[in-house]
C-alpha cells in the first residue's frame, strides 16, 4: 500500500520556478521512481483527491484507492481547549506552520500594514527557514505582527481557540492539497482567509461558505478581507458555523480513517 502525503518531485519545482522549463530533464529520475512505487501499489491512500488521482495516473491497471484528509484527534484538542475568556477588545488573525519557500507568510505581513490602526492583531505561529527573513521585514513594516516561533501543540491549539480568524498563506501554484493547518483550523470552526489554488481545497471552501479566497500575493486584497470581515461580526459566526460543520463531517479521525481499515481489511480479505 502507498501513502500520498506530498507529490514529488511535483512539489520541488512549486518551490524551485527555475526547475519548471527543465522539469522532465532534471527531475525525471525521481518522477520515475514515484511512479514505479505507484504501479507496484496494491492500494493507494492519499490526503486529497487531487494526489490519489496523481497517483492513479501513473498506472496502466486500476488499483483500489481511497482520499481521506489529514484528520485531528478530537478528544485530544477538546482537553487542550481552555475555559479563559477570549479578549474581544481586539480581532485576533493567525496563521500556523512552517515558514519556508512554498508559504506565502511575506504578504500577511505586508497586509498588517495596511488594517487602518484598527484593533486587530495578527500572530505568526511556527517557524522555519524564512523565519529571520519575514522577522527581519516585519521590522521593517513596524513590527506590526507578533512572531511566536515554534509553540508545544497544547499551546497552539488554545492560540487557536482565542482566535477570529485563520489565514492559509500558501504561495500560488504551489504543490500543496489538504495540510496538517486546514485540519487544525476547521478542527476549532475558525473561518479562514486562503490563497491556496489547489481547485480542491477552493472547491471546498467555496461550497461550505467556511472560508474565502484572496489572490497571492496581493497584501492590499488580503488585508481589506481581514477588514471586511473584521466589520461584519455576523458574516463571520456564520463562517465559524460552517468551518465547525467541516471539521466534523471531514477532519475527525475517528469518522474518516474507518475507510483507511476498510480498505486495508479489503486487501486482506477480512471482513469489516
Amino acid at each position: 500500500m502507498v501513502d500520498v502525503q506530498d507529490v514529488w518531485p511535483e512539489s520541488f519545482a512549486s518551490v524551485i520556478p527555475a526547475l519548471k522549463p527543465r522539469f522532465n530533464d532534471v527531475l525525471w529520475p525521481l518522477s520515475y521512481r514515484a511512479n514505479k512505487a505507484y504501479r507496484a501499489a496494491d492500494a493507494v491512500v492519499a490526503v486529497s483527491k487531487t494526489y490519489l488521482d496523481r497517483a492513479l495516473s501513473a498506472r496502466k491497471t486500476p488499483c483500489p484507492g481511497v482520499s481521506v484528509y489529514i484528520g485531528s484527534d478530537d478528544q485530544l484538542i477538546q482537553s487542550m481547549t481552555s475555559d479563559k475568556a477570549k479578549d474581544n477588545d481586539r480581532f485576533s488573525v493567525v496563521y500556523i506552520g512552517t515558514l519556508s519557500h512554498s508559504y506565502d507568510v511575506a504578504t500577511l505581513v505586508r497586509a498588517a500594514n495596511q488594517l487602518n490602526g484598527l484593533p486587530i492583531s495578527i500572530s505568526v505561529l511556527g517557524t522555519g527557514p524564512d523565519y529571520d527573513e519575514l522577522v527581519r521585514l516585519n521590522h521593517s513594516l513596524g513590527g506590526r505582527v507578533i512572531f511566536t516561533g515554534q509553540l508545544p501543540f497544547e499551546q497552539m491549539i488554545q492560540q487557536l481557540q482565542s482566535a477570529d480568524l485563520a489565514v492559509n498563506a500558501i504561495r500560488a501554484g504551489a504543490s500543496q492539497s489538504f495540510t496538517n493547518k486546514l485540519s487544525d483550523y476547521f478542527s476549532l470552526g475558525l473561518p479562514l482567509l486562503s490563497s491556496q489554488t489547489c481547485p480542491e481545497v477552493k472547491a471546498l471552501l467555496a461550497s461550505s461558505g467556511a472560508g474565502q479566497y484572496y489572490p497571492a500575493g496581493d497584501a492590499e486584497a488580503l488585508a481589506q478581507a481581514i477588514i471586511n470581515l473584521y466589520q461584519q461580526p455576523e458574516q463571520l459566526g456564520l463562517m465559524r458555523e460552517r468551518s465547525a460543520d467541516v471539521g466534523r463531517r471531514y477532519f475527525r479521525r475517528s469518522q474518516t480513517y474507518p475507510a483507511i481499515v476498510a480498505l486495508i481489511r479489503d486487501l486482506l480479505g477480512e471482513s469489516c
